[in-house]
């Protein structure tokens, strides 16, 4: 489900929680719930699963998310990842130099990198 809570008041939220996570345990099913809104869900979720923008993908148990505060652990991920993306970037206006393609014509090389 993706972002089903979006339009909701905190009331009906938690009453549409609280039943979907009663159903899955008595039916034995997964209910995989996409968010980026993050509240609410330390006592709800059994399993985090965290796709990063390089596509690698990490599922963490929440008893492995220290004091199961899924809120603050993702803030530190996503510092951490913006970052490192911006020490990359800068890194890369470094290393990329547009080489001429030889003689008298205006063609260059993309992207090559020294």
């Amino acid at each position: 489900m993706d972002e089903i809570t979006v339009n909701l008041d905190v009331l009906v939220k938690t009453r549409l929680m609280n039943y979907l996570k009663n159903e899955s345990s008595e039916n034995n099913a997964c209910v995989v719930y996409v968010t980026h809104i993050f509240d609410g869900l330390n006592d709800w979720c059994t399993q985090l699963i965290y796709l990063k923008k390089n596509n690698q993908i990490f599922i963490h148990p929440i008893e492995c998310i220290p004091h199961k505060d899924i809120f603050k652990y993702l803030l530190g991920e996503f510092t951490n990842e913006y970052d490192q993306r911006e020490i990359e970037e800068e890194q890369n206006k470094r290393t990329i130099i547009r080489k001429n393609a030889g003689g008298y014509t205006p063609g260059v090389l993309h992207n090559f990198i020294v």
